[in-house]
């Protein structure tokens, strides 16, 4: 059984299927405690498959004392394109500071350093 299917990018609306092959199962993991997940899409009709803009974020917290500090990070954006863009700048920032308004701002102001790197999307832990 093949388990590359979703290793390397392809055209928008094309999947990596052989003729006789066939998609058995995707396995999407649970969270883990103190593990937030979230997703947005924005697409032109809400039909539509084919996001204008979407965005994946993840953070695991743990707590020292009375607050919480990131423990693991994962930033994802992405658009009408066959990759998405990991932000592993934002992430390695905010990992060891407290989970507040403050390292969320910081966030958010974070500029961009180019050459843009474009990953294939992780989703092993």
């Amino acid at each position: 059984m093949r388990q590359t299917a979703f290793l390397h990018a392809l055209p928008v609306r094309q999947v990596d299927l052989k003729p006789d092959e066939i998609l058995f199962k995707v396995l999407v993991p649970f969270s883990r405690a103190n593990e937030y997940i979230k997703e947005f899409k924005q697409s032109p009709r809400r039909e539509d498959d084919i996001a204008i803009v979407n965005a994946g974020m993840r953070v695991r917290l743990e707590k020292e004392g009375d607050e919480w500090f990131v423990a693991e990070a994962a930033f994802a954006f992405g658009g009408v394109a066959a990759k998405a863009i990991m932000a592993k700048e934002v992430a390695k920032e905010v990992i060891g500071k407290p989970w507040n308004q403050q390292t969320i701002e910081v966030c958010i102001q974070l500029k961009p350093r180019g050459p843009y790197t474009v990953y294939a999307i992780d989703l092993h832990r």
